[in-house]
């Protein structure tokens, strides 16, 4: 329901990708539910974030350092097994991938919000949770296709989520 409505002024499911990778992070590694909802009106509450549009970097680093999660965003490194490195070493990172990068997987998509999880050093691949395209959500992809699509217009490409301290929350 929440992404045909509109809230501010602007369509949630227009603008809702990286509230809904802040929902997917907290709902799966805590004990607790959140919605994109729930993230919505926590990422007004907590931040300057004014909504009704796409939340940048800034706001969901602070949602979810505020909800106890060791975090912090990055750029794309020069390298594959930089990025390799660095998602390995992270429990969850909120990525943005846009088709003007390459066309890999992702197509006709200008920016978009995606969670990793999970990566698989065997295999080199990650589950994806894509609110925007059910054909790509839940499933393993190749982290390369992730690195990349990785949006280099934008000031930021990845959100690394290192932990989770409970007691923060």
């Amino acid at each position: 329901e929440w992404g045909v409505n509109f809230y501010d002024g602007g369509s949630f499911g227009g603008f809702g990708c990286g509230l809904c990778c802040i929902a997917n992070v907290y709902s799966s590694l805590t004990k607790y539910q959140c919605t994109p909802l729930d993230a919505y009106r926590y990422a007004k509450r907590k931040t300057d974030y004014q909504g009704g549009g796409a939340i940048g970097w800034g706001h969901m680093r602070q949602s979810l350092t505020s909800l106890g999660f060791d975090c912090g965003v990055a750029k794309k490194p020069d390298s594959y097994e930089a990025f390799r490195a660095d998602i390995a070493e992270g429990q969850s990172a909120i990525v943005l991938v846009s088709s003007a990068d390459s066309k890999c997987y992702w197509k006709d998509t200008p920016g978009h919000y995606v969670t990793i999880f999970l990566y698989d050093g065997e295999n080199e691949k990650v589950f994806l949770a894509d609110s925007g395209d059910p054909e790509h959500n839940g499933h393993r992809v190749s982290l390369r296709k992730i690195y990349k699509s990785l949006k280099t217009a934008s000031a930021w490409q990845y959100l690394l989520v290192k932990g989770y301290d409970e007691k923060e929350d």
